[in-house]
């Protein structure tokens, strides 16, 4: 997996490397467990002793072959990451590419994403299984002393004469529309003025 990460990075990233390292080890460990319990049935007890249990495992079996093999996990066509981690992946490429492929373009001249991608979204824009953004992205809103003190010192626009509209002015962007809002939607172009 080191060699396939190096070689393939796309294919093979370090976190997914991480993951199926820790899944193929849990799957080696319970299949050797697993052996363990064949082998304490076969003795006819839960806690058996070394000696019983080297005597079991290491008995020959049929074809002469002994009683305990150890799991084949990793390189092995009928191990667990042939049959269960490369069908895994070969199913997520193919919803990948299935899901590109019959994904509707968007309509000639708009750059919006096609209905059935805005189908899952609320008002806000976000997926519906996301979680609501924050109308205080920085923190909590204004106290009502802050809130009357940034109305009373809110910058004006000069052409107007109308208090900047703080929302239109920063990030988060004014809900309404320029028409709609009582402020004005003129950009803040100096703090030297500013309370």
């Amino acid at each position: 997996m080191e060699e396939a990460h190096e070689d393939v990075t796309d294919v093979f990233p370090a976190e997914y490397v991480f993951g199926l390292w820790e899944e193929l080890n849990s799957a080696w460990i319970e299949q050797l467990r697993q052996k363990l319990r064949t082998l304490q049935i076969i003795l006819g007890t839960d806690e058996p002793r070394k000696e019983d249990l080297k005597f079991v495992a290491f008995a020959p079996g049929p074809g002469g072959v002994t009683t305990l093999t150890f799991p084949k996990v990793y390189g092995d066509p009928a191990g667990y990451y042939q049959q269960v981690c490369v069908p895994r992946q070969n199913r997520a490429l193919k919803r990948l590419m299935y899901g590109q492929l019959h994904k509707k373009p968007p309509k000639a001249g708009t750059t919006e994403e096609p209905e059935d991608e805005r189908a899952g979204e609320d008002k806000g824009g976000s997926k519906s299984g996301d979680k609501p953004k924050a109308a205080y992205p920085a923190g909590n809103e204004l106290s009502g002393k802050e809130a009357s003190a940034s109305v009373q010192n809110a910058p004006t626009c000069k052409a107007t004469g109308k208090p900047i509209c703080w929302d239109a002015a920063c990030h988060i962007g004014c809900k309404r529309s320029a028409a709609e809002c009582p402020h004005s939607h003129d950009a803040i172009t100096s703090t030297k003025t500013l309370h």
